[in-house]
Formats: C-alpha cells, sequence, structure tokens
C-alpha cells in the first residue's frame, strides 16, 4: 500500500477515565472540525457475534443459526430500516458485510454502512463517535467510525483502534492540531508499535431488492 508521501501515520491514546471522558471527546470533535475540509466519508461497522447484537438489529426472533444469514435475510424482508445505524443515519451510499478479526483465532461477521460525511457529520460529532463510555452502556456503540480522504479511499485518514486515535497527517496538520488541542502527537514507529491503516475486503448487499 503506498501512503501519500507528505503523510506520516500519528497516534494519541484516549482515556476512558470518566474524569477525563470529556477531554477524549473534544479531542475527537477537534480532530474532526480542523480536518473535515479533508474529509469526504465515513464507514460506519456493525458487528454481528453475540445475540445481543442481533437482538438490536430485530433480527433475533427469526435467528437462523447464523448472525450473517441472518442479517441478510432480515434486510431483504422489508426491515432496511430497522437496522438502528440505518435508522439514525438514513439509506447508506453502499451497504456491505466483511468478516473481522477478533482475537487471534476468530472472524466475526460485521456488516459496513458507507456514508458521505458532509450529509452525517453533525450526528457523528455529538454522539457516536464519544464511545468512551460504551464499557458501561454499550447502547451507545459508535460502530467503529473510520473517516476517509476525498482523494484515498483504499485507508482511513482517522480511525480509532484499542482505545488510541490513529491519524495519517501532512507536518502542517500534525502542528495545527497539537496548537489547538494543546497536546503532542508521537509518529507510529514501526519497530515499536503495531498499527497499520485497515484495509478491509467489503462484500457489497444490494439495496432495493425487496426492501
Amino acid at each position: 500500500m503506498r501512503i501519500m508521501e507528505d503523510e506520516k501515520l500519528y497516534h494519541f491514546d484516549l482515556e476512558f477515565d470518566e474524569n477525563v471522558v470529556d477531554f477524549s471527546k473534544n479531542l475527537i470533535t477537534l480532530v474532526l472540525d480542523n480536518l473535515e475540509s479533508k474529509i469526504r466519508f465515513v464507514e460506519f461497522y456493525n458487528s454481528l457475534n453475540t445475540i445481543e447484537d442481533l437482538e438490536e438489529l430485530g433480527v433475533a426472533e427469526n435467528y437462523l443459526g447464523n448472525p450473517l444469514g441472518s442479517y441478510l435475510e432480515f434486510v431483504s424482508n422489508e426491515n432496511l430500516v430497522a437496522d438502528p445505524v440505518i435508522n439514525k443515519y438514513g439509506i447508506p451510499l453502499e451497504l456491505g458485510f466483511t468478516y473481522l478479526f477478533e482475537g487471534i483465532t476468530w472472524l466475526t461477521p460485521t456488516i459496513v454502512y458507507k456514508y458521505e460525511y458532509n450529509k452525517v457529520k453533525e450526528k457523528v460529532k455529538i454522539g457516536d463517535l464519544f464511545y468512551l463510555e460504551t464499557p458501561e452502556h454499550p447502547h451507545l456503540n459508535p460502530y467503529s467510525p473510520r473517516f476517509f480522504c476525498k482523494s484515498q479511499l483504499r485507508y482511513p485518514k482517522i480511525w480509532i483502534e484499542h482505545e488510541t486515535l490513529l491519524m495519517y497527517l501532512t507536518i502542517n496538520e500534525k502542528l495545527e492540531i497539537e496548537l489547538n488541542a494543546n497536546i503532542q502527537l508521537n509518529e507510529v514507529q514501526e519497530s515499536n508499535y503495531f498499527y497499520a491503516p485497515p484495509e478491509t475486503k467489503i462484500f457489497p448487499i444490494e439495496l432495493g431488492v425487496n426492501n
């Protein structure tokens, strides 16, 4: 994968302690405000790995023994708007599914929703990014947003992984965020960190078919 030559990958560890959670919320909002002219799309990732996930979707009543198969059957039977992501953000530009690693040895079926960022950014900023409370409030699931640039769709400009905010930034973008947020961003060194931009193979779900 070819990263833009003037960008480097930086990280900042987010705090989950309730005494400082507002700082992390404000930082995420500030980063988005600084970079939103570059951001074109946002993708949400909704994993289907527990019965609670299926209950949230309304799928559990007709569970077919397979989470992904149950979801696909569900959306093909006029239930699309009952999906909590679609109910909140509207019909996505693209709907698909993929499999994400959860732990070391197994994969989780995951629904992927792609939206034009400008159409959903206010809803994103006022709630769904602020997943820092979700360890004790799972209903606040932010759907693991990934933010993509207009000019680069192979890897995100911004994403959150393991309580860490990760960003591909030019030196000017880095300095502006550091100045505005009064923080120091650290460059990800391959020898010390295992962070890498996620490249996910997404299989499309056709919209408009029986829904």
